[in-house]
């Protein structure tokens, strides 16, 4: 009579295994995370892809284009039914980004961006509330998958969604400070509403081609100070307006220019999570990567309206 014995893994045999896995999970690791990242990546272009529709389509509505910041700001567009806090050139669009109903709920004669007679919302303790909503209420299209922020930044005694992408203005960023060259007079597409102004520009000012021109960029961590994105509000260099005066992904304490006024410190870049550079929309629509290494002159270039871009191909 014959007897079988069944033969088990010795230690070594159990340790070649375990080795094993752990070799095939290291190469699949950056495959999986690099597949990951690229959808994530798709989602942020077919966002800004988006917003560049929506802004033609507000265009070729009004004639003209979403400017990058309502409200009164010193003396500059103070009449009665400015907006005192500096709201963003994203909230017209909104029908164009199928928020028709959130763009009919907005109080534009009361809420966070007026306040009694026409004093700047930075000078009160308690801004109004009645579009308070509206600015707690985030917005897939405003949030690329890639960036690190938090949903939600505490301003003052509201709490305000946060955004990942922001108009461009041009290339006079945090060098220039808060001089008027930074917020009317800008070399960009989207500013300031300067004096008594109730449009952005028009698309035949943008003389050197829309497709060499940066409307919308990508921003990150939104819900830091340095970094601030709430995509309903607007200022110089932080919230829904960026400029190419430092390169992209530049950060506060790197030597590049910032501006350290009103308690904050920023560079005004616009950045992002994606490897290599950040995602922008041009003004024909199409949306392109821009590598964090192209040259500063370049770079620059493709942020004005009138530049005569020869150098770019």
């Amino acid at each position: 009579m014959f007897s079988t014995r069944l033969r088990g893994f010795t230690l070594v045999e159990l340790l070649v295994v375990i080795a094993i896995i752990g070799v095939l999970v290291a190469l699949l690791l950056p495959a999986v995370q690099a597949a990951r990242e690229a959808a994530r990546r798709s989602q942020c272009m077919n966002n800004l892809k988006n917003l560049g529709l929506a802004i033609l389509n507000y265009e070729n509505t009004t004639g003209h284009l979403p400017p990058g910041r309502y409200g009164c700001d010193g003396t500059s567009n103070c009449s009665p039914n400015a907006w005192s806090r500096g709201a963003s050139g994203f909230l017209p669009v909104l029908p164009q980004l199928e928020q028709q109903g959130m763009y009919d709920a907005i109080d534009f004669d009361d809420g966070p961006w007026k306040t009694p007679d026409n004093a700047p919302e930075r000078d009160r303790e308690t801004p109004h509330r009645a579009n308070e909503t509206l600015v707690s209420t985030p917005l897939q299209v405003m949030s690329c998958p890639s960036d690190s922020k938090e949903p939600f930044v505490e301003f003052k005694t509201l709490t305000e969604a946060t955004g990942s992408y922001a108009f461009c203005s041009g290339t006079n960023g945090p060098s220039k400070g808060i001089s008027g060259i930074v917020k009317y007079d800008n070399d960009g597409v989207f500013m300031y509403l300067s004096d008594t102004d109730r449009f952005g520009l028009e698309l035949r000012q943008i003389t050197d081609g829309t497709s060499q021109t940066i409307f919308v960029g990508e921003t990150r961590d939104g819900h830091l100070q340095p970094t601030r994105n709430r995509w309903s509000a607007a200022g110089r260099h932080v919230d829904g307006l960026r400029t190419t005066d430092n390169p992209i992904n530049s950060e506060v304490d790197t030597g590049w220019a910032q501006d350290v006024r009103y308690g904050y410190r920023t560079v005004g870049s616009f950045a992002s999570r994606h490897p290599g550079g950040a995602q922008f929309v041009f003004g024909d629509g199409h949306v392109e990567l821009v590598s964090e290494d192209i040259s500063l002159q370049l770079y620059r270039a493709l942020s004005t309206r009138a530049g005569d871009d020869g150098l770019v191909e």
